[in-house]
């Protein structure tokens, strides 16, 4: 059950870095487009990862984001990202996580793509596997909006048992996207960016069934995303999730995450 939130709670995407003004970015910086993503094939982000582990110390991972190829998808103009990431942090990224994400983006709005937004143990062909189940609004999940306060992503039946517990699960699972119209001013490589917080939650309503005994269960996972214009997301930042309904009792919280973008390079 704790794989299956912890899954359920995961919005694949990049990361990020902080401080605390605002400032306009002048009009021969990147961050001066309208749009929320570098478009330029050879372009790549760097990320810090750090989480929490079983006995409260800090696990920092670290990743290289790069877009790969541009290609139509869906109706839309798409930017494949692959991560790679730096397993025993040498600096050298070695390890790709075999998983491609499709970003695309319009003036002042960022998406992406309904195969990402699962991880791969709830996607297709995964022994979780939720995509016939999960019913998303367009093949686009928008996740920044500057023209809009919020938006639906998500509204779904669950209905699953797990794998080797054969535990049933049933309930609701619903998301939306946010506007917070608050700012960052953030630092990478010595220069101030300006970054927009928008707020994805995913929520659950339900109940386990265990050996035929229906608890109640739910949680919510708040993940909001710090974005930069010409550049794409800067700071990730996951809460906690604490279980609640009678299962909270013997399903432990999960720990929450923080992204930081290092450094990025955008191709010309």
């Amino acid at each position: 059950m704790k794989k299956l939130i912890l899954l359920l709670s995961a919005v694949v995407i990049m990361a990020s870095c902080s401080d605390d003004k605002t400032t306009n970015p002048d009009d021969n910086n990147p961050t001066a487009s309208g749009t929320y993503f570098a478009t330029t094939q050879g372009s790549y982000w760097i990320y810090e990862n750090e989480t929490e582990d079983a006995a409260q110390g800090s696990v920092v991972t670290n990743d290289s984001v790069a877009l790969e190829s541009i290609e139509q998808k869906d109706g839309k103009e798409a930017y494949n990202c692959k991560t790679y990431t730096d397993s025993d942090n040498n600096g050298s990224f070695e390890t790709n996580s075999g998983t491609g994400t499709f970003y695309a983006t319009e003036e002042g709005k960022l998406y992406i793509h309904k195969d990402a937004f699962l991880p791969a143990g709830l996607g297709s062909g995964s022994l979780l596997d939720l995509s016939g189940q999960i019913e998303f609004k367009n093949d686009w999940v928008k996740i920044a909006d500057d023209s809009d306060d919020d938006w639906d992503i998500v509204k779904s039946d669950i209905n699953l048992t797990l794998p080797g517990l054969g535990f049933d699960v049933t309930g609701k699972l619903d998301s939306e996207g946010e506007n917070t119209k608050n700012t960052k001013e953030v630092i990478v490589n010595g220069e101030k960016l300006t970054t927009y917080g928008y707020k994805v939650d995913i929520n659950f309503n339900g109940e386990i069934a265990v050996t035929g005994f229906p608890v109640a269960i739910n949680f919510t996972s708040t993940t909001t995303y710090w974005v930069a214009k010409g550049i794409g997301p800067v700071l990730i930042e996951t809460l906690p999730v604490e279980i609640g309904g009678l299962a909270g009792g013997f399903i432990p919280s999960q720990p929450g995450t923080t992204s930081t973008l290092k450094t990025y390079f955008i191709a010309k």
